[in-house]
């Protein structure tokens, strides 16, 4: 009770003002699920697991007596002593295309042939691996 006449009045806090937030870009639904969910992820985990399984088990059982075709007569020849081969189509296979999909995702569209060309001619050395 003493002390009561040293209280001071309290002052409210100023408001300090708060600009809108920032509103992020919308990302088209297939890119989020395929680049942004744990499902997605995991899908390409057990896709990739499931082509490398088949590209070894055809590796193994493949013909002692293959063929390649000759680029001057298009007729097949044996390959004989040469390596096998493998051939993929590598976009979103073994290669992650996750550079110009993003771009495109900042800009707020889906797939775009101009600048999927642009990335082609350009994106080799970004380009990465399949997680």
């Amino acid at each position: 009770m003493a002390l009561s006449g040293c209280a001071t009045a309290q002052t409210e806090p100023a408001a300090t003002a708060v600009g809108a937030p920032a509103v992020a870009p919308s990302v088209p639904t297939g890119q989020q699920w395929l680049y942004g969910s744990a499902e997605g992820a995991i899908a390409a985990q057990q896709t990739f697991g499931a082509l490398t399984s088949f590209a070894l088990a055809r590796a193994q059982a493949r013909p002692a007596d293959s063929v390649i075709i000759d680029e001057a007569t298009g007729k097949p020849v044996p390959c004989g002593d040469k390596p096998l081969a493998a051939v993929f189509d590598a976009d979103e296979t073994l290669i992650w295309n996750i550079g110009p999909m993003r771009w495109q995702a900042m800009q707020g569209g889906e797939f775009d042939p101009k600048i999927w060309g642009q990335w082609e001619k350009t994106g080799a050395g970004k380009a990465v691996a399949m997680p």
